[in-house]
């Protein structure tokens, strides 16, 4: 019942200091065995009150252990991630870092006047160097197929057969089977022949499709019905740069030009025709070659120049991902503009096409 020493100590223990002085006390002298057992009691819960106080100091002691332990490991979690976040920005900053390194491809370089125009994404998506061959952004011809996002040369036997397809010559007289097949040959070999029209026999060399340049700039072809000019109409940057990379020049034309007919030109030639690329062709011979006309003095033939850098003007600042340098105005204009379709793939859903149209 009593705590354990109650009886022992020295004789200022309170219960006995209270039990002798109950003695000398005329009041509890009366009573004294009551007002012992009274103040034992009230000694008994006292304790008992101290007991309940030592046990939360106790509890608040390990609550105060366990939160400091939460926070340190807080703080070398923290630190962990502070650090691998240090070295994860160092890795990205390594490697944005050999993007722009001279042996690396450039992305193409952004201009203020971009963010103005409106049409063009300037955030995230010129630094891809999309290109034509950029799979995950358009598809790709009938001769390669999607590889990791790139646009790679299929095999010739890997060339889909169609029910309804045409025999097809190549330049040096070869025939094969589908236009295809010479272009997946010339997409793995550059020094393999190109399209040049189709037909069921090949032997026949007048037929075989021929560009040639008059005087200087103008350009001309030689098709079944014989030479013919380039109409100035529907002429663009697009055809051009065709005629331009199949002399292997790569980045394309720099100008695409419009010329009156000379006399001379008038003379040799009777007849221009229309031309219309998409910019993916190998050779003239794969446009579209359609409406011949009469050539007369108010007739407007097509002329070329082909892309050389010491013709980059001040007012070409946008560069395209093969190096070629285009005005900001000719993007996202419908037309390929640089060679390789790059001035064309960063555009917002309101192309300029649309406003005008």
């Amino acid at each position: 019942m009593f705590p354990v020493g109650f009886w022992q100590g020295s004789s200022r223990h309170p219960v006995r200091h209270k039990w002798e002085q109950s003695r000398s006390d005329p009041v509890v002298t009366a009573q004294p065995w009551t007002a012992a057992c009274l103040t034992l009691i009230q000694l008994y819960f006292h304790h008992q009150d101290l007991e309940n106080l030592r046990e939360p100091i106790t509890g608040i002691t390990e609550t105060n252990k366990q939160t400091e332990e939460a926070e340190e490991s807080s703080a070398d979690a923290s630190s962990q991630t502070t650090n691998h976040n240090t070295e994860k920005t160092a890795r990205t900053g390594t490697r944005t870092q050999q993007k722009t390194e001279p042996g690396n491809k450039t992305p193409p370089a952004r201009d203020d006047s971009l963010e103005e125009d409106g049409f063009w994404d300037v955030v995230g998506c010129p630094e891809q160097n999309f290109t034509r061959d950029s799979c995950s952004k358009v598809f790709c011809p009938p001769w390669k197929r999607c590889i990791k996002g790139v646009c790679a040369c299929k095999m010739p036997y890997m060339c889909e057969k169609l029910k309804e397809q045409k025999p097809a010559c190549a330049l040096d007289g070869t025939q094969f089977i589908s236009m295809c097949l010479i272009n997946a040959n010339k997409c793995r070999d550059k020094s393999k022949p190109t399209f040049s029209h189709y037909n069921s026999t090949c032997s026949d060399i007048v037929e075989a499709f021929n560009v040639t340049v008059e005087e200087k700039t103008v350009v001309g072809i030689n098709i079944a019905s014989g030479k013919k000019l380039i109409c100035g109409d529907k002429w663009n940057m697009a055809a051009a740069n065709v005629f331009c990379k199949s002399r292997d020049i790569t980045e394309g034309a720099t100008i695409a030009n419009k010329v009156d007919a000379t006399d001379q030109l008038a003379e040799e030639f009777s007849e221009c025709v229309k031309v219309r690329c998409t910019g993916a062709e190998h050779s003239l011979a794969e446009c579209r070659i359609y409406k011949p006309e009469k050539i007369n003095n108010h007739t407007k033939i097509a002329a070329i120049k082909c892309y050389n850098k010491k013709d980059t003007t001040q007012s070409n600042t946008f560069r395209c991902v093969n190096g070629k340098y285009v005005k900001p105005v000719r993007l996202c204009d419908g037309v390929d503009d640089c060679g390789d379709n790059s001035d064309e793939m960063c555009c917002k859903s309101e192309s300029k096409l649309s406003v005008v149209f």
